[in-house]
């Protein structure tokens, strides 16, 4: 729309350009045609012409008339006899003077005019002065026919009464106005079919001239408004307004493209888009604009519509953002129960028995901590919130952690399992390792879950290798139940089973192969599948990465030993009586003293009553939460005691809300003793 617009714009620039040069034109042909009518009324007054082309009076007089640069003639009325010619009409008609005067007026003429110019002839009356100007064809000696004004007057010729004639060749004049009038028409029927509202003012803002469509927007008649203030009928409220602005601006030429709601006859209102041209006189002075008006009045409705379901698509995402946020405290925070408190039981006197017991409540934890982690991933990647990491890693330490990680469950199935690595592999890149690892536990994992018998083979190749990286194919091949293959093309489709049967048998969200696709791609990789009902599948896990000189240690660290100074005293803040036991064993195996606090309102006493070394702080709690409680333990306690969040939300994006709130650390729950005493230990040394 605004491209059509411009173009139109540009050409009514240029057509009212050439006006104005054409009007200029015509104005200097009149001028010129005046001051040699003058100088022909000279010559009539101040002559008395003599037969055979002699003057009576000075020779002045004759010089004027044989050189004047129109053409010249003198006929008799009674018989149309040409008499004498000066020298101009001998050299436009290419006609000798011997020639001319053996001919009539006729036979200058087309004979389509003979008749009306006898009538015009025989309506003659003797006037002195110079009648107004006709208007005739003439024809030359060599066939060219040409637009003329005439003007005559009679005069003494020897013993008769003659006219003396003056011809100006309009030709050119004519079919300039003919130019401009068939413009003038073609733009006005342009003007009146193109569906832009077209409205000229003045520098007052007085309406001059409304065109077709724009009374047609509005609901006016043009009479209707000429005459009127453009702001005061459409635009009442425009006080302090942008079109003031604007209007400000027309004495300079100046103008913007802006919208507005304008007023129409009946009372509704219609949006437009409103671009203005100045409008210039001959002498080239701005007299006002042209304003171009464009109803977007549909647009507007869909921009609202939008902007309404912008707001509804963001309270939505909160509020799923919020029911996640709950969901993961809901179900984080027993499970941080069960781990911690099954960390502190493995570390007591148990027998065989009791110790596997413990292995089966951890692995069942951790599964169902996968499948929570399983939600919160893909809700961070359907929102394009995942952060990908760039930090030197071995994808050979990963590798072992894969095989270190199945090699238990696949053997327990009767599976085997391998793990072939390429000789060629670079010791160490530049990346995402935990993306990584994540991509193909989800493989594997699944390659182990839906094989009953056979082995699993994954095997690391180099298909490319330069000076700065390598580009990597990891398969995951099993002898597992395979995948129909209508099924395959919805494989990564998010919730997502194969059917309702290895649904119900093997379990799981149905986001695992999202998620890892969603990853892959998210880490410039892709995965591809190979798969045959009852025969296994292949799963392609393509990775170009950025490798690096320097090795890295596939050596584990050892764990570390903390220990702390005596008397160390912490405040523990948590609305969850089992977690709150769970942290006070942890920690006062460490002889770590500890308050306990139920919610904000009662950590911010306690703070006040109490000198405490560092703060554990829980986020989701009752009556006040941990970010607001850390806030009023800054600014009105104006404490800077080192607060650590404790959370079971987990969704991205906490750990600046912690940190922005006053926190020093973060901490996910479900915790091992390990990780909250290293943030422990960490804090207090700083």
């Amino acid at each position: 729309m605004n491209s059509e617009k411009n173009i139109w714009k540009e050409r009514y620039l240029l057509e009212n350009k050439a006006r104005r040069e054409a009007e200029a034109m015509l104005k200097r042909k009149d001028l010129d045609l005046k001051q040699r009518e003058i100088r022909l009324i000279e010559l009539e007054e101040g002559q008395q012409v003599t037969g055979n082309g002699h003057f009576t009076g000075n020779d002045h007089f004759k010089m004027l008339y044989e050189n004047n640069p129109l053409s010249l003639l003198i006929y008799d009325p009674s018989n149309y006899k040409i008499l004498d010619v000066n020298k101009t009409a001998i050299l436009k008609y290419g006609y000798s003077r011997e020639e001319f005067v053996t001919y009539t007026i006729f036979d200058l003429h087309t004979e389509d005019q003979w008749k009306g110019l006898k009538n015009d002839v025989k309506n003659i009356e003797d006037d002195v002065e110079f009648e107004e100007i006709t208007e005739w064809t003439h024809v030359t000696k060599d066939g060219h026919v040409f637009t003329v004004d005439i003007q005559a007057c009679t005069i003494p010729y020897n013993d008769l009464t003659a006219r003396l004639v003056q011809i100006t060749d309009v030709t050119e004049t004519k079919n300039l106005k003919n130019y401009i009038q068939r413009n003038d028409e073609k733009y006005q029927k342009i003007i009146e079919n193109m569906e832009l509202g077209l409205l000229e003012v003045d520098l007052d803002d007085q309406i001059i001239k409304a065109y077709p469509k724009f009374c047609e927007l509005t609901g006016y008649q043009e009479h209707e408004l000429v005459g009127l203030k453009a702001l005061d009928i459409f635009i009442p409220d425009h006080t302090d307004s942008q079109q003031n602005y604007q209007l400000s601006k027309k004495p300079e030429g100046k103008s913007k493209v802006y919208e507005v709601k304008l007023k129409k006859k009946n009372g509704d209102y219609a949006w437009v888009l409103i671009s203005s041209a100045p409008l210039f006189n001959v002498n080239n002075d701005i007299i006002g604009s042209l304003g171009i008006h464009v109803d977007i009045s549909e647009r507007k409705e869909i921009e609202t519509a939008l902007v309404e379901a912008k707001k509804v698509a963001e309270h939505n995402a909160n509020v799923k953002d919020q029911f996640l946020a709950r969901m993961s405290h809901e179900m984080r925070t027993p499970l941080n129960g069960i781990v911690g408190l099954n960390h502190v039981l493995s570390d007591t006197d148990l027998n065989e028995t009791q110790h596997s017991y413990c292995k089966s409540i951890n692995s069942s934890s951790e599964h169902l901590l996968n499948i929570i982690n399983d939600i919160l991933d893909f809700s961070k990647l359907e929102a394009d919130r995942i952060e990908i990491e760039n930090i030197p890693f071995s994808l050979r330490s990963i590798m072992d952690q894969l095989d270190s990680a199945l090699r238990y469950e696949a053997i327990n199935k009767g599976v085997g399992l391998e793990v072939q690595i390429s000789e060629d592999l670079s010791n160490s890149f530049l990346g995402d390792p935990h993306r990584t690892y994540q991509v193909l536990l989800n493989l594997a994992s699944n390659a182990v879950k839906f094989t009953e018998e056979g082995h699993i083979n994954v095997a690391v190749n180099v298909d490319h290798e330069d000076e700065n990286i390598q580009k990597l194919s990891i398969e995951i091949q099993d002898t597992g139940i395979g995948i129909k293959s209508k099924n395959i093309d919805r494989l990564f489709e998010s919730f997502s089973q194969s059917d309702a049967d290895t649904a119900r048998k093997y379990g799981g969200t149905g986001l695992g192969l999202s998620i890892a696709q969603k990853l892959a791609n998210a880490l410039g990789g892709s995965i591809d599948v190979k798969s045959k009902l009852g025969k296994g599948s292949t799963f392609t896990f393509s990775l170009k990465l950025d490798k690096l000189e320097e090795e890295i240690s596939d050596e584990k660290p050892l764990p570390r030993e903390f220990k702390f100074e005596s008397g160390v005293k912490v405040l523990l803040v948590d609305d969850n009586e089992m977690n709150r036991m769970m942290a006070r064993i942890i920690l006062e195996r460490k002889e770590i003293k500890v308050v306990e606090a139920v919610d904000g309102i009662d950590a911010i006493s306690k703070v006040k009553a109490h000198s405490f070394d560092l703060v554990l702080m829980d986020i989701m709690m009752p009556n006040m939460d941990g970010f607001e409680a850390t806030k009023k333990i800054r600014l009105e306690l104006n404490s800077d005691v080192p607060i650590i969040a404790l959370t079971a939300n987990a969704i991205i994006g906490d750990d600046e809300k912690c940190l922005d709130s006053g926190m020093q650390d973060y901490l996910s729950k479900p915790f091992a003793p390990d990780d909250l005493y290293e943030a422990i230990f960490n804090n207090l040394a700083n």
